[in-house]
């Protein structure tokens, strides 16, 4: 029976102290989607990030995203208490102790996968601020006198 292939995109997490073996791992990531039936497509976004919050003592990572195709079976199809492709996926990456964290999403309604363009910061300049000056401004009241007239006494 022919199987309808589904598009789901994957974006994995790894720390910074994993950096050096960023290769080794998504050559292990990459098993773990083509060993259940998962064909990756082009493009891969590699992106180096200070994260928002401390996980597992990392401050500083590189985000891996990338979508990837697989054959989705039929209800009628799957043996009982056999997990689908995605679940088979989750768990592996789950066990992975070099990943901090990973999501797999279905792409139906996401954006192209791209990389984020960083547009050149342009140079602002302040326009220089007029002063008054003190020689035309009436002198200032003193505090006094501000409460007493505010107060009518």
């Amino acid at each position: 029976m022919l199987h309808e292939l589904m598009l789901y995109e994957l974006c994995y997490l790894v720390g910074e102290s994993n950096e050096p073996k960023l290769e080794e791992i998504k050559k292990e990531v990459a098993a773990i989607v083509t060993q259940t039936g998962g064909i990756f497509q082009e493009p891969q976004i590699i992106e180096k990030r200070k994260m928002s919050y401390k996980i597992k003592g990392q401050f500083r990572g590189t985000y891996a995203a990338q979508r990837f195709e697989i054959p989705e079976k039929d209800f009628s199809e799957q043996k009982p208490g056999e997990a689908n492709a995605i679940q088979a996926i989750t768990k592996k990456l789950n066990l992975d102790q070099n990943i901090l964290r990973f999501i797999i999403v279905k792409t139906d309604d996401l954006p192209e996968l791209r990389p984020k363009e960083i547009a050149p910061r342009e140079k602002v300049v302040a326009a220089p601020v007029k002063r008054k000056d003190k020689e035309k401004t009436a002198p200032a009241k003193s505090i006094d006198e501000k409460l007493e007239e505010i107060l009518n006494i």
